[in-house]
């Protein structure tokens, strides 16, 4: 059995994963987050863990009008994967240990089938995870877990019982700092988030990142 230790993106009451601020120090934060959980005693644990948002993002726009949680693919304007891989990359290596990253968000912004309606909300942090693993693991990650973290939301099952759902393209610039995205690809799977996860895990166990 292996045991972790929790470090949340606000844990100095800064939210990495929220605040636009270019100016941001997100090495001086993740800094305070190993110097309080040092002696916390984190230094007993096997793992850190990390959560990156507890629904998804077209959830967090639609229904709460919160459009802030939205990180920027391209990595220009903040927030951004880029910076949340530093802040939790210096907390990895100040406590040397391996992070496990949970709680992903399975909506996309690839198929019709995400429309920002209830069990298929976007969002975009299962594409650029997967499209981007070396860069995950060259922090130190050994680990990411996907799943939904409240009622409603995007899922790797059917569990809306609707079939297969192609409603038109949905457009839109969240997520993006490039211009608009249009998930303009029919599914041709009953799965609520149109069959991508299944398609993107099956991708990478053909071609699986050997860690350190």
């Amino acid at each position: 059995m292996l045991l972790g230790y929790h470090v949340s993106n606000w844990a100095t009451a800064i939210d990495i994963g929220s605040d636009s601020a270019s100016t941001l120090d997100v090495t001086t934060l993740a800094d305070e987050v190993v110097a309080f959980s040092r002696p916390a005693g984190a230094g007993r644990y096997d793992l850190v863990f990390n959560d990156v948002l507890d629904r998804d993002a077209g959830y967090y726009q639609t229904v709460y009008g919160n459009p802030h949680v939205w990180w920027d693919r391209d990595n220009v304007s903040f927030p951004n994967f880029h910076r949340w891989e530093s802040y939790l990359g210096t907390i990895l290596a100040g406590l040397a240990k391996p992070g496990v990253v949970w709680q992903i968000p399975l909506g996309n912004q690839y198929y019709d089938t995400e429309n920002n309606t209830a069990g298929h909300y976007q969002d975009n942090r299962v594409e650029y995870l997967f499209a981007h693993p070396r860069e995950v693991s060259g922090i130190g990650v050994v680990a990411l877990l996907f799943g939904a973290g409240g009622a409603n939301q995007t899922g790797f099952g059917d569990a809306d019982n609707d079939g297969v759902v192609n409603p038109p393209p949905f457009c839109t610039s969240f997520g993006s700092s490039q211009g608009q995205i249009c998930d303009n690809h029919a599914a041709l799977n009953a799965d609520d988030d149109g069959g991508y996860f299944r398609a993107a895990a099956t991708a990478y166990y053909s071609h699986p990142v050997n860690l350190p």
